[in-house]
């Protein structure tokens, strides 16, 4: 190691080689020895916390990693040190970079100014100079936030023997703090200007999160030194991890027990950002073991705080819940919600909407002002989960305290926080904004008055905080706005009123220059028409004159009338000749286009005639009918024809089916190219051209749309601007003509592009041999280029989900890239050029067609390949199945769907080439196009031709799906381009039937398997059906059964349950039974209820039964055992509200019960939450003035929603009583409510008829259709679907995502009461009033699917609750035996 204290210059530092320098030596050294060291009591971890210079005795492990930016610093003025989050940035540079060099300089002969950016980095830079002891006076330079200033001030103000290294951490801040654009430009340009001078006396090192690179772009000079001194903080080694671990330990006499350091290595390696977590755990385990008197740390210990893992999770947890550490002292639910609102407030989105990622936020102190707050902020920076710290952050130097999250590790190791975070996203977003700017705002006020104005807000961001602030959303969530934000908006107001006060003046000034000319014009017409009336007696003396000649031509015209008398009969009556011809072939043309429809089967030839006969201009009681019926026909009829003058290259739908994107006209190049020279944008609908685009200067070298998004990309193919040869792509915006964003960075012509799914990202290839991944909306590269092809990029596509980016080059060589960071992720050499790349959605299989004639599949999990095909593949050849089972290739007329499982394939012709084959969205179909001028749908499972559509006079050129599979859209060399209806949605054929003539029957259920089926009508007996035998197993003679409303099976599928809906009498009355469903005999019986039994529900482990009945009185009872006493729920209800539903939440630990309004109730509905394990009322919920219909737990119970009288629905954290969120979209009276199984969506019935789907992240409504539910939760189990009913018979099976109507169930004569999915989700069954009990396959590759059983109609109990041995049923004295014989006959 060199010699200490000697260095002057940063020259002087010298290193013979690798690994000289030390930070801190290693002690190696036995563990009995290191025990007989003094203990020192304090842990020597630093938490979540980074590693300062004060702390650099105890930061070890990093000494490679320190020396590499120490040689990189002594040849470049600026470094940047970037990393993941978590990585440790800072804490090499404070602990370990500061100290080794101040170690290396002579007594004075160094100084490292270290800040953070913060809002404003001028003032963040000041306050590093004043703690330097540079006078205040020496620095208003700084106050002009110049480039020249940072330069000038740092230079004129370093000692002329001090050499200064700058430190600017956290440097990320200057693009996510500082809203002032032009500051951040002046402070980057000034960092430039510093890092480029000849002078090596200050260098610049700045530490950055890595996911921030891309906000480089705008600064390529500055951007273009980063890369230069860039130094890249990657993961420990074992051995640094190894005394990361021991070494600080072993300082304070301590040591670890054998094998636990291992297990901490192996806990922490490979987990990104885990070092603050391996922080905190190890300060934690040293506070919880006490090791003073074995001097060791305990595996036993480190398992029960959770580990690396759980041990920040986990003491989170304790934190929120008790006050105390030995946990004995509960938080109150006013301290918990505090401090959930205190985190809130010190977190921040990096930008709008659910996809933005979550960071710290550093608020003032001054902020939090209450005794509370205040207390709340010492206690969490006790835990070390708050970092308090003094920042000189205005203009003046006034010193102002902050508090912001230890590090951002927590934002993702704490789940409960995480959830906070999700549920308060725009609030959250909003408040920070208005924070920002209402901190600008005061500055601005302050130094120039007259330009404040500027600073307030208006249009859409005004009225959402608007809205927010009346909702009380910022005082729900964040506990309010402080009083500048609150002034700020105040002020915002006022001036949105001044500016509409302004504007109304000036409309009534417009109003009155438009009355002025009015009466201008009006004067004027008064005097043209005097001049006219003067004119008149002048014609009329004229007339005098004329009328003398007028009488000697009268006896001429006489003449000639007679002749034109004939002339005119002679024309009718060839009129009338004409007219009956055409009506002759008017009918004649009606009559064949009638055989043609009816007879010959040929709908499109049919369609083709009537119109021709349409054209005829004649009357005919049938065409317009026949009409109807042609356009209506499957594959027949288009809605929409255009006709174009340019040759047509491509057509496609983009914003969700609502746009056609239409390119067409060509121009040859000087290099032989034909380019596109013209965008056409139209309405879907109407056709009607919305904008077109004159594209003829620079042509069209590549185009890419999305059918989600109104984005779509062209890539110009001459010179455009100051960007020749095609450098330059432009995305742009269908719905927004003067919006548009230019893509600009390569280095020679773009090649190819492809965009995101949702139009937020675009890919770019070029001939520089590099791709590039871009933010749509910023026009900013996100990462640096991808890098590694040999020569130019030929094709780049996104993975559907958009996770991954696929690049080729002409040398045959493909690349798979992670599409959040640029990482690559495997790269596969083909045996020549790809023509096509087709990939599952999330690219875990490829598929590729090369210029050689081969399609390989690629399976990227496994690194192995299979051969599928070899021919002369056509260049748009192939195409990947959505459920990654089948590929599509195309070769000549001839097109083969490969089944990847079984090695088999089946093929589908046209009559001449095929020229487009696409997958429908859902999978179910295949759509190819072709030179015959047809388009034809074949089935994706069997490869039958399902329907044609005929009517283009040429070869068609493409074809594809809408988004929703209910239109294609055809473009053909015709010129034209159709929109046809595509009528594929037939009903899904019932499997399994039970056919009867009764209407009395309400409902059916699967078991928990699916195997099995209880049926349930009005005769009071419940039947179990082995469906796939087509066999009755049990039937259960219930006695005196009373009607019943519903049923639930038990996750288990032991018991099953009845409730009651109508009071009735007898001595049977009210009573609960449990059934074993193997012996049909029932287990228990319970009669505590008096009254009419309104509710029941099983426990998730089928253990305990939760009954309720009119009173409002609920039990919980043993199922098993018969001695247990039953619990009865307290309190129970006097205000004449009924209990009428009960539902566990999954863990079996807590229990709602809905309290809803009867008829004769004045008071409104509410939910009583019972503690199951103390025994208790945990939480009640009410609305002011509302009625709660319906409330059920959301996923694993962390949520509550609720449905209510006024069509709002609300959202509830676990134990609190104030909603945390409204749903507003909707004000029909809700009916009903159901969620998914994550709890991500749930559907609301209403008074109207209607079901609406929510979704709960994004508050809004994903769709409103007609149809209700009746029993299940309509959701599929696992597929993003929900099924509703139909009074009409039918039920409805809709996509919860995009709402389009994916298959429909057609198959009752009368109202469907039911229609309920097992639990797989593979079928559905279905029950009628019209007596019919039927089972129905709902796989999507069933479209076609046949009848599985039938059941004969037996009236059963309405509602049940089983399992697979046990059922649970409630009496009535209101009993009838259905006979079994009926059963057998029938069946």
């Amino acid at each position: 190691m060199p010699a200490v204290n000697q260095a002057q210059h940063f020259g002087d530092i010298h290193i013979e080689g690798q690994g000289q320098l030390t930070i801190n030596q290693v002690v190696q050294i036995a563990v009995a020895e290191v025990k007989t060291r003094a203990f020192v009591p304090g842990s020597p971890y630093v938490g979540l916390r980074r590693f300062e210079e004060r702390n650099k005795d105890f930061f070890f492990g990093r000494d490679r990693l320190v020396e590499q930016i120490l040689q990189l610093l002594l040849q470049r003025n600026f470094v940047l040190v970037a990393g993941p989050s978590g990585s440790g940035k800072s804490s090499v540079v404070r602990a370990g970079l500061i100290p080794l060099v101040a170690s290396q300089f002579a007594q004075g002969c160094f100084r490292a100014l270290v800040l953070t950016p913060d809002r404003d980095p001028f003032s963040s830079l000041r306050a590093a100079l004043q703690s330097a002891g540079i006078a205040q006076s020496r620095l208003t330079e700084l106050d002009a936030r110049t480039a020249d200033a940072v330069k000038s001030v740092l230079t004129e103000t370093r000692p002329p023997d001090e050499r200064w290294v700058l430190v600017v951490d956290q440097f990320e801040e200057i693009f996510t703090l500082c809203a002032n654009a032009k500051h951040r430009e002046a402070f980057i340009s000034g960092l430039t200007q510093l890092a480029q001078a000849a002078q090596s006396e200050i260098k610049i090192v700045a530490a950055m999160r890595a996911d921030f690179f891309d906000r480089f772009g705008p600064y390529p000079t500055f951007g273009a030194l980063a890369q230069q001194g860039l130094q890249l903080v990657l993961d420990m080694e074992t051995s640094e991890l190894r005394a990361a671990i021991e070494q600080p330990a072993a300082k304070h006499g301590v040591v670890f027990e054998e094998g636990l350091v291992e297990q901490i290595i192996a806990d922490v390696k490979g987990r990104p950002g885990a070092l603050p977590l391996l922080q905190y755990t190890l300060d934690l385990l040293w506070r919880s073991d006490n090791p003073a008197d074995d001097r060791t740390l305990n595996t036993s210990s480190y398992h029960k705080l959770g580990g690396v893992e759980g041990a920040l999770r986990q003491r989170a947890d304790a934190i929120y819940r008790n006050s105390d550490p030995q946990g004995k002292t509960p938080r109150s639910k006013d301290q918990q919600e505090l401090m959930r609102q205190l985190f809130l407030r010190v977190v921040d989105l990096t930008s709008q909407g659910t996809e933005a990622r979550a960071v710290s936020r550093r608020a003032s102190l001054t902020d939090f002002a209450r005794t509370d707050e205040q207390q709340l902020i010492r206690e969490l920076a006790d835990e070390k989960l708050l970092v308090t710290s003094a920042q000189r952050i205005d203009v003046s130097g006034k010193t102002q305290s902050t508090v912001e999250i230890a590090h951002e590790a927590l934002l993702s190791a704490w789940p409960l926080l995480k959830g906070w975070i999700e549920q308060a996203r725009e609030v959250i977003y909003v408040r920070n904004r208005i924070s920002a700017d209402a901190h600008r705002w005061t500055e601005v006020k302050a130094s120039q008055p007259e330009l404040a104005g500027e600073e307030l807000w208006s249009g859409t961001r005004l009225q959402q905080a608007i809205e927010l602030q009346a909702h009380g959303d910022f005082a729900t969530v964040l506990g309010g706005l402080t009083e500048a934000e609150t002034s700020f908006l105040d002020a915002s107001v006022l001036e949105r009123e001044r500016k509409a006060e302004e504007e109304q003046r000036r409309q009534q000034q417009l109003v009155k220059l438009e009355l002025a000319r009015v009466e201008a014009q009006a004067l004027l017409r008064a005097r043209t028409n005097r001049f006219l009336a003067l004119l008149v007696v002048t014609m009329a003396v004229a007339l005098v004159i004329v009328v003398s000649l007028f009488r000697q031509a009268k006896n001429e015209e006489n003449r000639a009338k007679k002749q034109e008398t004939i002339a005119t009969e002679a024309k009718a009556l060839s009129a009338k000749i004409s007219h009956e011809k055409t009506q002759l072939l008017l009918n004649s043309q009606v009559e064949r286009g009638r055989e043609l429809l009816f007879k010959d089967k040929h709908p499109a030839q049919a369609l083709l005639r009537l119109r021709s006969a349409q054209k005829l201009g004649s009357e005919h009681a049938d065409l317009a009918g026949l009409l109807d019926v042609a356009r209506t026909t499957p594959g027949v009829g288009f809605v929409l024809n255009l006709q174009l003058k340019d040759k047509i290259t491509k057509a496609s739908f983009i914003a969700n089916g609502r746009h056609i994107l239409i390119l067409s006209g060509n121009v040859e190049t000087a290099f032989g190219d034909v380019l596109d020279t013209s965008l056409s944008l139209l309405d879907a609908t109407s056709g009607k051209v919305i904008r077109t685009m004159d594209m003829s200067k620079f042509g069209i070298y590549a185009i890419s749309s999305s059918p989600r998004s109104p984005r779509f990309a062209t890539v110009a193919g001459k010179e455009w601007k100051d960007f020749p040869d095609g450098k330059l792509a432009r995305v742009w915006d269908a719905n927004n003509p003067k919006w548009s964003t230019e893509l600009i960075g390569h280095a020679a012509q773009i090649t190819s592009i492809s965009l995101s799914l949702d139009g937020g990202r675009a890919v770019t290839g070029s001939a520089d041999s590099t791709a590039r991944v871009w933010n749509v909306n910023t026009g900013i590269q996100l990462f640096p280029p991808l890098r590694g092809h040999s020569g130019p990029v030929q094709v780049v596509n996104f993975s559907q989900n958009g996770q991954r980016i696929i690049t080729t080059d002409k040398g045959g060589t493909l690349r798979l890239w992670d599409a959040s960071n640029g990482k690559l992720l495997h790269k596969i050499n083909l045996p020549s050029a790809a023509r096509e790349i087709a990939c599952s959605d999330d690219a875990s299989t490829i598929v590729t067609s090369t210029s050689s004639g081969q399609v390989l599949v690629w399976n990227m999990q496994k690194s192995t390949t299979t051969p599928i095909a070899s021919n002369t593949i056509w260049e748009k050849s192939v195409r990947f199945s959505p459920d990654r089972k089948t590929v599509v290739t195309v070769a000549g007329q001839r097109a083969t769907l490969w089944e990847l499982s079984r090695s088999m394939s089946k093929e589908i012709r046209h009559a001449d080439s095929i020229t487009s084959i696409e997958f429908s969205h859902n999978g179910q179909y295949l759509l190819s196009a072709g030179k015959d001028n047809i388009a034809r749908i074949w089935s994706a499972s069997s490869a039958k031709l399902q329907w044609e559509f005929e009517g283009h006079t040429s070869g068609l050129i493409s074809a594809e799906f809408s988004p929703d599979d209910s239109h294609i859209l055809t473009a053909s060399e015709d010129g034209s381009v159709r929109v046809w209806p595509v009528k594929m949605r037939r009903n899904i054929a019932a499997i399994f039937a039970i056919d009867g003539d009764g209407s009395n029957l309400v409902g059916a259920d699967f078991s928990p398997v699916g195997n099995r089926v209880l049926i349930r009508s009005k005769d009071r007996n419940i039947r179990l059906w082995e469906h796939q035998e087509k066999n009755q197993l049990r039937e259960l003679t219930t006695g005196k059964m009373r009607d019943l409303e519903r049923g639930w099976f038990s996750p288990e599928g032991s018991i099953l349950t009845l409730a009651a809906i109508s009071p009735f009498n007898g001595k049977d009355a009210f009573k609960v039974r449990v059934w074993s469903i193997n012996s049909g005999l029932p287990l228990r019986v319970f009669d505590k209820h008096t009254e009419s039994v309104s509710a029941a529900t099983l426990s998730p482990d089928g253990r305990h039964a939760a009954t309720a009945d009119e009173t409002g009185k609920a039990y919980i009872w043993s199922v098993p055992d018969k001695d247990e006493e039953p619990w009865l729920l307290e309190p129970h209800n006097d205000d004449g509200l009924v209990l009428n539903k009960l539902q566990y939440r999954q863990d079996g630990n807590y229990l709602i019960g809905l309290l809803a309004p009867s008829k004769s109730s004045k008071s409104h509905g509410m939910i009583y939450e019972w503690s199951l394990k103390e025994k208790k009322l945990y939480n009640t919920i009410m609305v002011q003035d509302v009625d709660i219909i319906d409330a059920a737990y959301l996923g694993a119970g962390d949520l509550i929603i609720t449905a209510n009288s006024d069509g709002v629905p609300r959202l509830y954290a676990h134990g609190q009583k104030t909603h945390i969120r409204e749903f507003r979209g909707h004000s029909s009276k809700a009916k009903h409510l159901y969620t998914n199984q994550d709890g991500s969506k749930f559907a609301i019935t209403t008074d109207d008829g209607k079901l609406h789907l929510w979704d709960q992240r994004s508050a809004n409504i994903s769709f409103s259709v007609k149809g209700y539910i009746e029993c299940g939760t309509g959701f599929h189990p696992s597929r993003n679907q929900i099924i509703a009913s139909y009074g009409d018979g039918s039920a409805y099976i809709y996509n919860t995502d995009t709402g389009s109507l994916v298959d429909m169930i057609i198959g009752h004569s009368d109202q469907m009461t039911c229609a309920a999915y097992n639990p797989s989700g593979t079928q559905v069954v279905t029950t009628g009033s019209d007596g019919f009990v039927k089972i129905w396959n709902a796989e999507p590759s069933h479209l076609d699917g046949q009848e599985i059983d039938k059941f004969i109609q037996c009236y059963v109990p309405v509602s049940l609750l089983a399992t697979q041995e046990n059922l649970l049923t409630s009496s009535s004295p209101d009993h009838h035996v259905c006979s079994r014989t009926v059963f057998e006959n029938t069946l």
